[in-house]
């Protein structure tokens, strides 16, 4: 996957470090779907809504996209997970010559192309693509940057804030195109738990498994959103926060994954991650999260 696009240099003047620049190579302006944030783009020339999806693996789209755009399609490598019919979706590898988002590009990329009864309808963005060097979320103004740090140290690659104001999570290394999610360790109630940032996920969730974790009887509330008394994520402390909670899981290949962290995160944040540093900065923006549901306690 190359890069055809000059590298634009945004403004960081309350960067921790003068040396500190951070270029972005395509800039994904997006509306806030009820999937989770959505961009525009041109899949060789043809124009594709495309659901920007961090907890996603790999990119998709559905057959019938894919035959609109002109995508060449080869079988795909059993690793994938994938057999012809499996569930009734039935997946191939598609070979994408350019995605232009705006004046900038993006040549040589690939999406799983499923088709069958039970596809997808959204095509997505997945880490593939949106891991390729570091990416910033900043949903309040809109706008989602693929971006490329050069000479900064850390907390300065949120530009945008005073080092004092940011927080960081280190995350996993990934294992693997398989597994190259974003995901970190935070605090529920003071047990360490393993949660992935998820931007195509409309509320943040523990799944029913992790709630015996907890102790305290939260493991009878199976089926109806649960009532944290502290989170801990970063540093930043919230108290009596609602969860849903996700009865199977989260699938695979995240059945080891306890929390996913939804949009409810992403719109009252601006976030930076870095992948070449194992590590999400980011500041709180000050816009207030959705209306929690009722909680079962």
């Amino acid at each position: 996957m190359t890069l055809a696009a000059s590298c634009i240099a945004l403004a960081s003047a309350h960067s921790a470090s003068a040396a500190c620049k951070v270029y972005s190579f395509a800039k994904l302006p997006v509306t806030i779907a009820a999937h989770g944030p959505t961009t525009n783009a041109l899949v060789n020339d043809h124009p594709v809504d495309l659901l920007v999806a961090s907890g996603s693996f790999y990119s998709s789209m559905p057959k019938e996209t894919a035959q609109s755009a002109n995508v060449t399609t080869k079988p795909i490598s059993v690793s994938f997970g994938f057999s012809t019919g499996k569930g009734g979706v039935a997946a191939s590898m598609g070979y994408v010559d350019k995605i232009k988002f705006g004046p900038q590009s993006i040549s040589n990329a690939r999406f799983i192309v499923l088709g069958g009864a039970n596809a997808p309808t959204v095509a997505m963005l997945g880490q593939n693509i949106l891991g390729m060097h570091d990416i910033e979320y900043d949903l309040s103004d809109g706008l989602i940057r693929l971006s490329k740090p050069d000479g900064c140290t850390g907390k300065d690659m949120a530009y945008w804030a005073q080092p004092e104001q940011v927080r960081a999570i280190l995350l996993e290394a990934p294992n693997g195109e398989l597994n190259r999610q974003t995901i970190g360790k935070i605090s529920v109630n003071g047990v360490v738990l393993r949660a992935m940032f998820s931007t195509s996920e409309s509320r943040t969730a523990i799944s029913s498994a992790s709630l015996r974790k907890l102790g305290g009887g939260y493991g009878q509330a199976t089926q109806q959103p649960i009532k944290a008394d502290r989170i801990d994520i970063g540093g930043e402390v919230r108290n009596d926060v609602a969860l849903d909670v996700a009865p199977g899981g989260f699938g695979s290949p995240n059945e080891n994954v306890d929390l996913v962290i939804g949009m409810d995160f992403f719109l009252t944040h601006r976030v930076y991650v870095s992948n070449g540093r194992k590590t999400l900065f980011f500041t709180a923006n000050g816009n207030t999260a959705p209306t929690a549901p009722a909680v079962a306690r």
